[in-house]
């Protein structure tokens, strides 16, 4: 059993310094697998990231449907 008082605090994690920039390429995965397969989940979940985050999707989506073309 692990011990909860020895843990780093959440700064110190690696999740601590996900940055918008993080959060965009991940987005822009998830924008190549949907275009690539048309699977919907993709779609959702790279919806869903923007949403959380703040960011404007449109753009990305412009950006990675260039990059594909």
């Amino acid at each position: 059993m692990q011990n909860i008082k020895n843990t780093k605090p959440w700064s110190e994690s690696p999740w601590g310094q996900w940055t918008r920039k993080d959060s965009e390429d991940l987005i822009i995965l998830y924008l190549n697998d949907y275009y690539n397969t048309l699977d919907d989940y993709f779609l959702k979940e790279a919806l869903q990231i923007a949403k959380e985050d703040g960011i404007d999707i449109e753009p990305v989506m412009r950006r990675v449907r260039f990059q594909l073309s």
